[in-house]
């Protein structure tokens, strides 16, 4: 009888812990989170020499011919490396130019690049293209690999009466997202489908333990389960309050942060593109221009949490106020 009781009082004690998970996920869905955008690493390559350079456009291009092989969408891949060999052409007109050439190519040099800076025009821009073309083939065959690990998992669990609908429907756009080369966004669709399964099964399991100990011990044990659920709900009620405005700070903090960095950014490229010279004039126009939707983007989001944040700061503070009073009373 007694080791009975000690299990009824577990069994609460969880039932009131799982209860106060899923309160916390809802308090989680609350705040909205804004994603920062990501910052890439600035430090500009050593440069390189013109057989460098063609090596590793050579390379660059066996890695999308690998990718054809393999039934891959290549659109992205293909302008990666066009700009590659625009980027080694100017390069090699510049050095033209620098040595004082003569001849008919020299004449072509000195009509493409004129009224360019070509002195920040190096071998080493070609590295920013073919990077990027092997980041995404591997990142490709990766994602292939994830949409495998899905299917198997996804089968495994229908089999055991998990219900895969929703995740199967989220798939189904990570596939798609994945045909159009956003392979991004692909990998964020299927980690949500992913999470979504784990979600189900966990929901599952939590029935079936509930339905293995029957209706019986819900009525026996309804007065514990009423004060669990009350001093629960209570708890989430106060402490949700509290949370919420401590992400707000948190964000608000984050993306003064993130503006800060962008504008040191963009001095930065600023005195690589006009004093010193190392950054081309196409690279400069895509960081200038990635740089300043990032910053008009947190110029318009920034005032908005911090009106918001002010509003539940007075609020939480006249509620106070009003205890006090009480009290005084």
């Amino acid at each position: 009888m007694k080791s009975e009781k000690q299990v009824e009082f577990l069994f609460a004690l969880v039932l009131g812990l799982i209860i106060f998970s899923f309160g916390f996920v809802f308090i989680s869905g609350i705040t909205t989170t804004i994603t920062g955008a990501v910052i890439e690493d600035l430090v500009t390559d050593p440069d390189i020499t013109f057989d460098e350079a063609f090596s590793a456009i050579n390379e660059a291009n066996a890695l999308i011919e690998e990718m054809q092989k393999e039934g891959l969408m290549i659109s992205s891949m293909n302008d990666l490396l066009k700009a590659a060999n625009d980027s080694l052409k100017r390069a090699e007109f510049a050095d033209l130019l620098k040595e004082n050439a003569s001849g008919p190519l020299a004449e072509q040099a000195k009509a493409a690049l004129e009224d360019l800076n070509y002195a920040g025009f190096r071998y080493s821009d070609v590295l920013q293209y073919t990077k990027k073309i092997k980041l995404k083939k591997e990142q490709a065959f990766m994602l292939i690999d994830l949409f495998t690990a899905f299917e198997i998992k996804s089968k495994e669990y229908s089999e055991n009466n998990v219900n895969t609908t929703e995740a199967q429907i989220i798939f189904l756009e990570a596939n798609n997202s994945f045909e159009k080369e956003r392979y991004d966004e692909t990998e964020e669709l299927l980690a949500k489908a992913d999470d979504l399964l784990e979600k189900k099964r966990t929901e599952l399991n939590t029935l079936n333990v509930i339905s293995r100990l029957g209706k019986s011990f819900l009525i026996k044990n309804w007065w514990e389960l009423l004060i669990i659920v009350i001093i629960t709900s209570l708890g989430i009620w106060v402490s949700g309050k509290k949370v919420i405005v401590f992400r707000l700070r948190r964000k608000i903090a984050t993306m003064k942060r993130e503006k800060f960095s962008l504008v040191e950014l963009i001095k930065r490229s600023q005195k690589g593109r006009f004093e010193e010279g190392t950054l081309s004039g196409t690279v400069y126009d895509i960081r200038m221009e990635k740089y300043s939707d990032r910053i008009n983007e947190l110029s318009h989001t920034l005032p908005v949490l911090e009106a918001e944040l002010k509003r539940k700061i007075k609020k939480r503070e006249s509620k106070n106020l009003k205890k006090k009073k009480k009290k005084k009373n």
